[in-house]
């Protein structure tokens, strides 16, 4: 039996802020547009939400009582939870809507403290520490930093962080921003400098610092939640080998830029032209492999 049209609230962040942050308007992402012709291809009336502003909008005048469900794919603007501010919302108001909640949301934003869960749950994650940042944490040396160094000496991984290349990007941010060409760090005496940047590019957020992973990039889908889990498709990034250095450039000068530049004073976003994204062969051992991963963790830690 066919399922009766739907009105469906579709929640996605407006393209004009991130205009205004630098990126032009044939390098915002239309895949909202996509999303939206399918679901009227099925028949559902689709509702445009243009982000958390306009949600408040249509729940303050009550025009959500005629949606059906919210389709959200909304990643905010401002703060650390940023991605769980529009299913704060939809929980307040009751409205059933896709993905995963707001508590959910809320604890994966927080990369330290997702690694955290998970090493409590004895998945494995690459040995980390988080460096904590702020005013009272700011360099005080140009290759030193007591405060940072003891970060890494209290971690239970500190022996993997001995080693070097190590990398450092941002707890809160996602899509590589944070990831930049100084992100890795070749030598101890480039750690503080380097926590320091990312730190004043990102609004003081703590850091994340791993060793270096080389190897594939695989982005993993799945639908459902908890035993009903399951891999509908996967995604790898392939990096195309970006031309040699100037005269003069370093080794973190050959690093892929990914969408954005290096530790500038106000970053903006570029396309990445030594990098694609393509379907990954599910039979391919190796992406087996990186499916398996978080499906057990999905399944064992109920994340929807």
């Amino acid at each position: 039996m066919t399922s009766p049209p739907l009105t469906i609230a579709f929640i996605h962040d407006e393209e004009s802020p991130w205009q205004l942050l630098g990126l032009l308007p044939n390098q915002t992402d239309h895949n909202f547009k996509r999303i939206a012709a399918v679901l009227e291809a099925l028949g559902h009336q689709v509702v445009h939400i243009d982000g958390l502003r306009d949600l408040l909008s249509h729940q303050a005048n009550r025009n959500h009582t005629t949606w059906d469900l919210a389709f959200n794919i909304a990643e905010g603007m401002y703060g650390l939870a940023r991605e769980a501010q529009v299913p704060c919302l939809l929980e307040a108001y009751e409205i059933p809507f896709t993905f995963a909640d707001a508590a959910t949301t809320s604890l994966c934003s927080d990369k330290g403290r997702t690694k955290m869960v998970l090493q409590h749950l004895g998945i494995h994650t690459s040995p980390f520490a988080i460096i904590p940042t702020g005013p009272a944490t700011e360099v005080t040396s140009p290759t030193r930093d007591p405060i940072r160094e003891r970060a890494i000496e209290n971690s239970r991984h500190v022996e993997s962080l001995q080693q070097y290349p190590l990398f450092a990007k941002p707890i809160g941010e996602s899509t590589s921003k944070g990831t930049l060409p100084c992100s890795k760090i070749a030598k101890p005496e480039d750690l503080a400098l380097t926590v320091e940047r990312l730190s004043a590019l990102y609004g003081n957020q703590d850091i994340l610092l791993e060793p270096f992973l080389s190897g594939r990039e695989i982005t993993v889908g799945i639908l459902g939640t908890g035993e009903d889990a399951r891999v509908i498709g996967a995604n790898e990034y392939v990096y195309k080998s970006p031309p040699q250095p100037s005269p003069g450039e370093g080794e973190d000068d050959k690093l892929p830029r990914f969408r954005i530049g290096l530790c500038q004073k106000r970053p903006r976003w570029t396309p990445n032209p030594h990098m694609s994204v393509e379907s990954a062969n599910l039979a391919d051992p190796q992406v087996d492999s990186a499916c398996q991963l978080p499906l057990a963790r999905v399944e064992s830690t109920r994340m929807p």
